[in-house]
């Protein structure tokens, strides 16, 4: 390929959503497809944990972006061949344009924080359709965390200017910059006055105020440091828009208001848990009861079927049964087909119970010698032909 150098015009611009260019050169790549190159374009190849600029070229999708010749030359993919020398139209899908500079400028944001007041670098971005997450080589706190999302959004409400500038490696000996790895061709450092310096390829907002609101989702501790999830503009928008049109949802079933939710959640929690108290007192009750109707020194083995037990009452009845005899118990729960269970005894290696279950019955298993607990997918009439008949 000869070698042609792109005018780059997103790293300047990045709110060009048209432009014209010539073709430089077009040749059929192994896809069957065509592979353009552009005097000029708007069109970002991807770069900086940002994704590739979506569009078209004189109405063809433009389907893959990529660079050559030490990223500077962009090479445009699309399906038909278009002449060389002739003056082309390009057109950015502006929307996604937009959301990711202000996500990536967000981050930017961020990342100038977090270094100035903790010291800790960025070593790690991705820009997902969900989240943004940064990850970071030191540890944080709930209230750090807090204020970096303050003096973030500080920083927006300020609305200071985005600027880009370009320099040779050795001329940047004197700037302050942030960078992820030593770039060896010319930098372009972008600042956001008073935030962060630095050095990055993608396009970015003009101002701050563009990016609208920061919202920080979570953090968490990742290989050693942490990784922050956020999302900014037009993304952290939608996404707390849902949360309060959910909350707004429950507060209306719950009859009532936004400012005493946490309050009235407390309070359902203490009730549930009041609730499911007594209603393990009256079970237990129910399962003493009913294990007193069994006979003592039962010769024969106990099985038991409930369509909805919980475990702690599968296991406090089969203890209690396990007093009536020196045979197998077992409580199964469950739909007919589909069944968890738990199964003792104190005069039986429930091990092997166990094994035979997974052979006969193709059940999932396992335990000590004098109880097992596990689940199968089979009929009722199955399990009893199992204990009558295979068992023994």
């Amino acid at each position: 390929m000869e070698i042609f150098k792109t005018d780059k015009i997103y790293e300047t611009d990045g709110h060009c959503k048209n432009f014209e260019a010539e073709v430089l050169w077009c040749e059929e790549n192994s896809d069957g497809m065509f592979d353009i190159i552009l005097n000029r374009t708007a069109f970002f190849p991807e770069g900086g944990g940002q994704s590739s600029d979506e569009g078209t070229l004189d109405g063809q999708d433009v389907l893959f972006l990529r660079t050559e010749n030490n990223e500077t030359t962009i090479v445009h993919t699309v399906k038909n061949p278009i002449p060389v020398g002739k003056l082309v139209y390009g057109e950015i899908n502006m929307k996604e344009r937009f959301s990711r500079m202000q996500n990536h400028t967000a981050e930017h944001i961020c990342s100038g924080i977090i270094y100035s007041l903790y010291g800790f670098n960025n070593i790690g971005f991705h820009m997902g359709q969900d989240e943004i997450t940064m990850d970071f080589d030191g540890l944080f706190t709930q209230e750090q965390i807090n204020n970096i999302e303050f003096l973030a959004n500080e920083a927006v409400y300020k609305n200071v200017p985005v600027k880009f500038s370009f320099c040779k490696p050795n001329e940047a000996d004197n700037i302050s910059y942030r960078s992820k790895k030593k770039i060896e061709t010319t930098l372009r450092l972008v600042e956001i006055e008073g935030i962060d310096v630095c050095a990055c390829c993608a396009p970015h907002v003009s101002r701050t105020g563009e990016i609208g609101v920061i919202k920080i989702l979570g953090f968490q501790k990742y290989k050693g440091g942490t990784r922050i999830s956020l999302l900014a503009g037009e993304r952290a928008f939608n996404e707390l828009n849902k949360h309060f049109n959910n909350v707004k949802k429950i507060t209306n079933s719950l009859s009532s208001n936004m400012n005493d939710i946490c309050e009235r959640f407390e309070q359902m929690q203490k009730e549930l848990s009041e609730v499911k108290i007594a209603k393990t007192a009256a079970k237990q009750q129910y399962y003493s009861l009913l294990a007193s109707t069994y006979q003592d020194n039962c010769n024969d083995n106990i099985l038991f079927f409930d369509e909805n037990a919980t475990v702690e009452e599968m296991r406090f009845f089969v203890n209690l049964l396990m007093a009536k005899t020196t045979k197998i118990c077992a409580f199964f729960s469950g739909l007919d087909g589909n069944f968890k269970f738990i199964a003792g005894s104190t005069g039986v290696d429930m091990t092997k119970i166990s094994q035979a279950l997974r052979t006969e019955l193709h059940a999932s298993c396992g335990g000590k010698t004098q109880m097992i607990q596990g689940s199968v997918c089979t009929a009722a009439s199955e399990i009893y032909n199992f204990f009558e008949n295979v068992l023994f």
